[in-house]
């Protein structure tokens, strides 16, 4: 039970961290450019990992629970 938890953990942090990364390359070169479409990608790249942290995040609450 904890490996599985330890597991979700590693995960919602590689996540984020890879997320941030595409997020910030998508935003520098969007404004370097002047692109909206680059940004409004980063944009989706955002909800997108914040989305899968949420699902992370509460699969780990319900392992906790049990």
């Amino acid at each position: 039970m904890e490996l599985i938890t330890l597991v979700l953990t590693i995960v919602s942090v590689l996540t984020g961290l890879v997320g941030v990364s595409i997020i910030f390359w998508l935003l520098f070169t969007g404004l370097i450019n002047n692109d909206r479409k680059k940004m409004g990608k980063a944009v989706k790249v955002l909800f997108i990992c914040a989305g899968a942290i949420l699902i992370i995040q509460i699969v780990q609450f319900a392992f906790a629970i049990f």
